[in-house]
């Protein structure tokens, strides 16, 4: 669902597939775009299936630990701080 509902994607395919379809090949040109958008697909969604299993996994194990958790919110809250403190200073 993220593929198909994300408008980059859609550019993506107008901007970058027709430089891999050959008029002159034996497929028709709806067949070559239905094979590569496919490809594509799966391989985005390939990685993006990874994603969610490595930070499911990762969660998992930080989340079992208390020290981990509040060095994370540590972190993430002076990474907040920061950026903020940054974008207070450039901002005039």
């Amino acid at each position: 669902m993220v593929e198909i509902l994300n408008p980059k994607v859609a550019i993506f395919f107008i901007a970058f597939l027709p430089q891999f379809v050959d008029p002159a090949a034996a497929l028709p040109l709806w067949s070559q775009f239905l094979i590569l958008g496919t490809i594509v697909n799966i391989s985005f969604s390939s990685a993006d299936i990874i994603c969610v299993l490595l930070a499911s996994k990762i969660m998992s194990l930080a989340g079992k630990s208390n020290k981990v958790e509040r060095l994370s919110r540590w972190l993430g809250g002076s990474l907040l701080i920061a950026l903020g403190a940054k974008l207070a200073i450039t901002q005039r």
